[in-house]
């Protein structure tokens, strides 16, 4: 019980004498993610923390996630031919998200398989075996949304990369996302 209170007590201090630093979560890249200036692989973001590096798309916006477990690249597509008319003809742009990150296998899934099949029963499983990369795309839809995400796992590690936009744009950008895919590299 002594220890208790002590402990209760000790953290209480701390919390009341810790400086308050501010936090702008707008502008806010985790340490974890950091873009290689030079070499071969100049250009590149990567990630020390779960050991990849991905070469971003080109004129998206990139952000780290602030616990460091990967980033999210975003851009608005406007001005473009196949952009969906309202009814009274005008042609709204949409936003296109593309994330890359890392998690953990702390349910300890024995494969990659049983972690898809847990995550989305029922849904069709495409299988990729590239130069630099190996997994398996699963596409998913979400009210207005589509989501074609990318699994792959190494050493007790889950990778995830996914696309998300409006459905009716999918088609647009399924080929870029899974060339995308073809860049990650893990060290």
């Amino acid at each position: 019980m002594k220890k208790i209170v002590f402990l209760l007590i000790s953290l209480l201090l701390i919390s009341c004498t810790s400086k308050q630093e501010s936090f702008d979560v707008d502008n806010y890249v985790a340490p974890e993610l950091t873009k290689i200036e030079e070499g071969e692989y100049q250009g590149y973001y990567v990630n020390q923390r779960f050991g990849f590096r991905f070469l971003p798309l080109s004129d998206y916006e990139i952000v780290g996630m602030p616990s460091g477990e990967g980033a999210t690249m975003s851009k608005r597509i406007a001005g473009v031919d196949y952009l969906k008319e309202d009814k009274e003809g005008n042609r709204y742009p949409y936003n296109v998200e593309v994330k890359v990150m890392a998690f953990d296998n702390v349910l300890e899934f024995d494969d990659l398989a049983d972690f898809i099949q847990a995550r989305y029963p029922g849904y069709t499983i495409e299988g990729y075996d590239g130069e630099n990369i190996s997994g398996f795309f699963v596409d998913e839809g979400r009210a207005d949304d589509a989501v074609r995400h990318f699994f792959t796992m190494k050493d007790d590690v889950i990778y995830e990369a996914s696309l998300k936009l409006p459905s009716y744009y999918f088609v647009y950008h399924k080929q870029g996302f899974d060339d995308f895919v073809k860049t990650i590299v893990f060290f």
